[in-house]
């Protein structure tokens, strides 16, 4: 019924549709065209850019990196509305919302594709450009499947989810063996309630964007469909980066826990950064569940190490 996604070295991907991603990152958003918002839209369109492939690397050789998912309980694995993925130098996370949405898993799909192949160039702008092509794509999928009646009227009502976006710069001349000496920097993006969590020689030194259990709510801002929604900026958190530290993405069922955990001054978060199995993830998950600790949801970890 469980998950387990390892991110595997992405010079493995043998689709061809990789070297016009590439191509087309240096331009993509120099212009509104409708032309070039097309052209992504079949980019991912027929592009793999998620496999399930074991291994804990990335082709990024700063960073290691483990995604482990397991679905609420009581659902299939494909009925899990997270979405989660690492590309390179950068890690995304989504959670659709199911609550009056519509295909809200697609969406998360889409989100998280986008945001590691052609991420906005300019973190701290408005999001409608950079989400006509991702709009335009869950558009098409969904008026493109033979719908139900009874389900036709669901699709107006659009789909939502959040965005949590993760990536780094490294210094070129970055010495790799200095735990104390800066090797880039890291950057963080948010909208609504999947958390980060920053781990630097073993202390916990923040989290992002929510960081207090407290202010976690039924209605967290969301992405959506309709790009009348949103009208509103990523705001970009920027640190210096070091070897040896830990990233914890999450999504707002473990996220909440965690945070609760922290301010009991409990250092549960010490033991998410040692998981590198699935079975250890899903008992941590069920016990959490069955003490009623964390609410029955789909519930998603990345771990990054640089």
């Amino acid at each position: 019924m469980y998950m387990l996604k390892r991110i595997a070295n992405t010079r493995q991907f043998k689709n061809p549709i990789s070297r016009q991603i590439k191509n087309m990152e240096n331009n993509l958003f120099e212009s509104n065209s409708h032309e070039e918002s097309n052209n992504l839209a079949n980019v991912l369109e027929t592009s793999d850019v998620l496999p399930d492939i074991t291994s804990g690397n990335t082709s990024d050789p700063h960073l290691s990196a483990y995604i482990f998912t397991v679905p609420k309980s009581g659902n299939k694995p494909e009925e899990n509305e997270d979405a989660a993925g690492v590309h390179n130098n950068y890690i995304a996370l989504s959670d659709g919302a199911s609550n009056a949405s519509f295909e809200s898993k697609l969406w998360a799909d889409i989100l998280v594709e986008t945001f590691v192949h052609l991420p906005p160039r300019d973190m701290s702008t408005l999001l409608e450009q950079w989400l006509v092509a991702p709009i335009k794509q869950w558009k098409e999928k969904v008026t493109g499947a033979s719908l139900p009646w009874y389900v036709q009227g669901k699709a107006l009502c659009g789909a939502y989810a959040t965005l949590l976006g993760l990536f780094f710069e490294w210094k070129q001349e970055a010495n790799k063996s200095e735990s104390d000496i800066s090797i880039g920097k890291w950057y963080a993006v948010a909208l609504g309630d999947s958390c980060l969590f920053y781990i630097h020689k073993d202390s916990l030194v923040l989290s992002y964007p929510i960081e207090k259990s407290a202010d976690f709510g039924n209605t967290p801002p969301l992405i959506s469909t309709f790009a009348t929604d949103n009208q509103f900026v990523l705001n970009k958190l920027e640190k210096a980066c070091y070897l040896g530290d830990f990233f914890l993405l999450v999504t707002d069922a473990l996220a909440e826990w965690l945070l609760k955990e922290i301010e009991n001054n409990q250092d549960s978060w010490q033991d998410l950064t040692k998981l590198t199995k699935e079975t250890d993830f899903i008992y941590l998950v069920e016990n959490l569940r069955k003490k009623n600790l964390i609410k029955n949801d789909d519930t998603t970890l990345i771990i990054i190490q640089v």
